[in-house]
């Protein structure tokens, strides 16, 4: 099974630093910004960063913000701020040896990724990390990094907790599952249609897979996990 992550908000916690870098630069400006739970629920409720600047400062402002937001978003320094979602490297030891676990992520500076990807301890776990470049619908470039990777859309999901990711599943015709404790609540991601929405990734569990795959598939899966035969063997 190829099992495709969004990196952040259902594998990482990024809300000190989504924070973080919107106060300090607001701040530096001489600007008031929110306090985080203002912040965080705006975003939560898919509220566009640039909107939100647009609440706390001076239009002219707002150019040098995007500018400096996006050169310092993926700073080494920021970057310490993420932690892992609860009982992430758990589920990953689980999965590593049954599933391909491919991370996705619109992230710049790979080199920055990496180190923080062995940092935290998930680099042995993972098969690929698919980086999505600049341009276009977030969607549609999420959806063509997961397509050139995609083995088998009936042997493959999605896990997210955002837009993109999901609606890229939908495009490609795999299952998607929502993960409500990141970047969008639960209203914002019902209205997506993901096949399953469960909390936390934590809250995830092989029992939830017939949701997504039918029981056949779910006696392939622990035919595989019982004796330790490959997906390609089935």
């Amino acid at each position: 099974m190829q099992i495709y992550l969004n990196l952040e908000g259902t594998v990482l916690d990024v809300s000190d630093r989504y924070y973080a870098v919107y106060r300090d630069l607001l701040e530096q400006a001489g600007y008031l910004p929110f306090d985080k739970n203002t912040y965080w629920s705006l975003v939560r409720v898919g509220v566009d960063e640039s909107v939100i600047i647009e609440r706390t400062c001076d239009s002219d402002y707002i150019d040098d913000y995007r500018y400096d937001r996006a050169r310092l978003i993926e700073d080494p320094a920021y970057l310490m701020l993420d932690n892992l979602q609860p009982d992430t490297l758990e589920k990953f030891r689980a999965w590593q040896h049954h599933h391909s676990l491919v991370l996705t992520t619109f992230r710049k500076n790979y080199t920055a990724l990496m180190a923080q990807m062995e940092m935290l301890g998930l680099r042995d776990y993972l098969s690929d990390i698919l980086v999505a470049g600049a341009g276009g619908d977030g969607w549609e470039i999420k959806k063509q990094r997961i397509q050139e990777s995609l083995e088998s859309s009936a042997n493959a999901f999605v896990i997210a907790d955002n837009e993109c990711d999901i609606l890229a599943a939908h495009a490609l015709e795999i299952p998607s599952i929502a993960i409500c404790a990141g970047r969008r609540t639960r209203s914002t991601l019902k209205q997506l249609a993901p096949d399953l929405i469960v909390k936390k990734l934590e809250d995830l569990s092989l029992e939830d897979w017939p949701a997504l795959f039918g029981q056949e598939a779910l006696r392939q899966e622990l035919y595989r996990m019982n004796t330790g035969m490959p997906t390609n063997h089935i």
